[in-house]
């Protein structure tokens, strides 16, 4: 359905927010039309100005009067029309064509060209009868400038009385004053007409549009909706192939090598050898053990990938956090000979989801023994960590074992890959850890990253943005994260 224009604003009955920008573009558009309207009336006036300046053969009393007063005119117009110009270069050049000042150059561009063109036909009444200026600028003003009908009427009409009265001063012809009267009437009802008819066809113009930009805005929306779609399609497949890979290939080997083995041990087979049964029972336990981590990881990771995890932050001392989780680990790091060390400066509170930084840190704990050998140590400290639009408290594990190649750094944190590896005592992982650490910390809106080097350890880093955490140091030893 078409929108109705009332007749005298001009302004269509549409939200206030379209009528506003309506009017911003109508005004930018006049103010670049009312430069070149300017330039060639400038250009006229002068050329008037030289062309009546210089010519002085056979001039009676009369012609000297009215050259000297149509000289003058122009002048004035010349001058008035210079002046406005630089205005409105000025509004264009620094980008304030959205301003009250525009307005008024643009309107008072509309009154002085019809008022100029009724003072040159009443000027002119002295030596012709012609009206042809007032027919010219008022043609140029209703074409040229798209002007609010409202604002065109009265100027119009007021272009119209001027004219009316003006014209008895000089022309005594009782008759050419009365037709001159009537074919004015005729000029600025016309004009008036014109300059409503370009209105409205040209805030119909906005109109389509504008609502050609609206559709193809919503096209561009609806198919970068589709693509986001189709690329968490695509994940969700990866995702769902890697898990049945996972569940294929890592749980069939430690519950196959149960099975075989509880068979074996229920079959009496080690009854006659307390040891291997022993081994044998122990192995069992490590491989349910692994069948276990790898059951909770791959739920913990499901939860990820499907948006179903919970995250719930609160306020958490850091060492309490790493101190609990250096407890579960100490003898797994025992057996090895490897010595955790929690290097955090006291008091430092953390606003995080408890147990997904008691996962991450477990994990990160984890890979650091794993891949240590006896007399190592592995070292949990934490630090401020600034770049260019975000703070970060960053929580590293420190290993001085095994290292990672840069080729497998690559892959580390990526779906797609196997990247799981033979820990110093054979030790298997689930290739889920460090891919679950990186989905957590991005719950966070942080990220993880390392530093690593072969045969020279690694370091696995948490940083959670400071935004979204608060700093909490009492000690004097804290002075320097306090006044990063």
């Amino acid at each position: 359905m078409k929108n109705e224009i009332n007749f005298f604003t001009g302004n269509e009955n549409i939200d206030t927010d379209n009528q506003y920008s309506i009017k911003n573009e109508i005004r930018s558009s006049n103010l670049i039309r009312c430069i070149i309207i300017m330039a060639i009336s400038i250009f006229v006036s002068f050329a008037i100005v030289l062309f009546y300046s210089y010519q002085s053969q056979n001039v009676t009393a009369i012609s000297l009067s009215w050259k000297t007063k149509i000289i003058f005119l122009n002048k004035c117009v010349g001058a008035i029309f210079i002046l406005l110009a630089i205005a409105a270069i000025f509004l264009i050049k620094s980008q304030r064509t959205q301003t009250v000042l525009t307005s008024t150059i643009i309107v008072s561009t509309f009154i002085v060209i019809p008022l100029w063109g009724a003072i040159g036909s009443i000027l002119d009444q002295i030596v012709s009868p012609s009206i042809i200026s007032l027919l010219v600028v008022c043609v140029i003003t209703s074409v040229g400038l798209l002007m609010n009908p409202l604002i065109s009427f009265f100027s119009y009409c007021g272009t119209y009385v001027f004219f009316y009265y003006g014209i008895a001063y000089t022309q005594i012809n009782s008759e050419v004053l009365f037709l001159n009267r009537i074919d004015a009437f005729c000029i600025v009802a016309a004009s008036f007409g014109l300059s409503y008819f370009f209105w409205r066809n040209n805030l119909e113009k906005i109109r389509q549009k504008r609502t050609i930009i609206n559709q193809k805005h919503e096209l561009e929306s609806n198919y970068s909706k589709l693509i986001r779609s189709t690329e968490e399609l695509k994940k969700a497949i990866m995702t769902k192939d890697k898990f049945f890979s996972i569940l294929g290939h890592d749980l069939r080997g430690p519950l196959t090598t149960s099975h075989s083995l509880t068979k074996l041990v229920s079959e009496g087979v080690f009854d006659n050898n307390t040891l291997e049964k022993a081994n044998a029972i122990n192995m069992i336990d490590k491989s349910l053990e692994n069948v276990i981590k790898l059951l909770n990881d791959l739920l913990l990771w499901s939860l990820t990938q499907t948006n179903n995890i919970s995250y719930k932050p609160s306020m958490l001392q850091l060492n309490e956090v790493v101190n609990s989780n250096i407890k579960l680990m100490e003898m797994s790091a025992e057996k090895k000979g490897i010595k955790l060390i929690n290097n955090l400066r006291k008091n430092i509170s953390v606003s995080a989801d408890k147990n997904m930084l008691d996962t991450m840190l477990r994990n990160l704990i984890s890979n650091s023994i794993k891949f240590s050998t006896r007399g190592h140590e592995v070292k949990i400290y934490a630090d401020i960590n600034n770049t260019k639009n975000q703070s970060y408290i960053t929580i590293t594990v420190s290993d001085q074992g095994m290292g990672i190649s840069q080729t497998v750094q690559k892959r580390l944190f990526n779906i797609e890959y196997k990247t799981s590896t033979l820990g110093t005592n054979k030790e298997i992982g689930t290739g889920l850890g460090l891919i679950l650490c990186k989905e957590l910390a991005e719950q966070h809106n942080g990220y993880i990253s390392l530093e690593s080097k072969e045969g020279e350890g690694s370091k696995f880093m948490i940083h959670l943005p400071i935004a979204n955490n608060s700093l909490q140091l009492k000690s004097p030893s804290q002075l320097i994260i306090a006044s990063v």
